[in-house]
């Protein structure tokens, strides 16, 4: 499969990154994922937006304005005859010199990859067992709200989750309070409110976070961004993820709770879906 590397479309082989890179060395990068349908991008412009504002707190230099990155993302996919995937945008700082300091590091490298996408059956969104997570958030570290390369906490999370016969892990803060799962926000169902934690309690705003809550305007459903916990959810009327590639998921269990299925999630994630169509069309 070939990719981008700072603009220039490459072999996999033929791409290398410098054994110094800082987003190797220490995580010192961002990155974000899209839906590629229909040999087209999916809330590019958003992801963009995203990954500059990363850029800015962090001090990175982007390289490309959004055009030029939509361009790359074309030329991949046309390369690579991709009609439906996942595009990745990596951005690091990039090579400067040994030790923490990012001085002399102003040579940013952006690599763009494509992988493969889920199947998307509209309307019927794959159900997730969740694991509460023994690794909790800080909620004051404000990284949490960028979607920086070094993500150990949802690497240590996920392989957690999975050892325990779980899909995913969910992150609750040092308050106890809910917070999302490693790849995806949380939201949950109370009566005719859609709740889901503010950014306050250490979430990433999300790409696709952002399209239901608009979404929920259409259902008669008030929304709520307020804190939980886990009993919050044991008591909810349905619970779902959001995230780029499926869009919406269900969550049909946290630890040994049973979380009730809920037509809202479904009849969201058709929609989510016709988005997408729609955009991509």
């Amino acid at each position: 499969m070939p990719v981008i590397l700072n603009g220039e479309l490459l072999s996999e082989d033929e791409a290398t990154i410098p054994v110094a890179d800082r987003s190797f060395c220490y995580g010192d990068g961002l990155f974000e994922t899209l839906r590629i349908h229909n040999r087209a991008p999916f809330q590019l412009r958003a992801h963009y937006l995203r990954l500059c504002k990363g850029a800015a707190a962090l001090g990175i230099r982007v390289p490309y304005i959004e055009s030029q990155v939509e361009d790359q993302i074309d030329e991949l996919v046309a390369e690579s005859e991709v009609t439906e995937g996942m595009a990745r945008i990596a951005l690091s700082r990039g090579v400067g010199e040994r030790g923490y300091s990012p001085d002399g590091a102003d040579s940013p490298i952006m690599v763009i990859t494509l992988g493969s996408a889920p199947k998307i059956i509209p309307g019927h969104p794959v159900p997730w067992r969740l694991h509460t997570s023994s690794f909790r958030l800080n909620q004051s570290d404000p990284l949490l709200h960028h979607k920086t390369a070094n993500r150990l906490h949802n690497v240590l999370a996920k392989a957690e989750a999975q050892k325990l016969g779980y899909d995913d892990a969910l992150f609750v803060n040092l308050d106890g309070h809910l917070v999302e799962a490693t790849c995806a926000n949380l939201f949950w169902i109370d009566g005719n409110t859609v709740c889901t934690p503010p950014e306050s309690a250490g979430v990433l705003p999300g790409i696709t976070r952002d399209l239901v809550m608009s979404l929920c305007d259409r259902h008669d459903k008030s929304l709520a961004e307020e804190n939980g916990d886990i009993q919050t959810l044991a008591h909810a009327d349905g619970a779902f993820l959001t995230l780029s590639s499926y869009g919406l998921i269900e969550i049909g269990r946290v630890d040994q709770t049973i979380i009730p299925i809920h037509e809202l999630t479904r009849d969201l994630h058709v929609e989510w879906w016709d988005l997408v169509l729609s955009e991509t069309r």
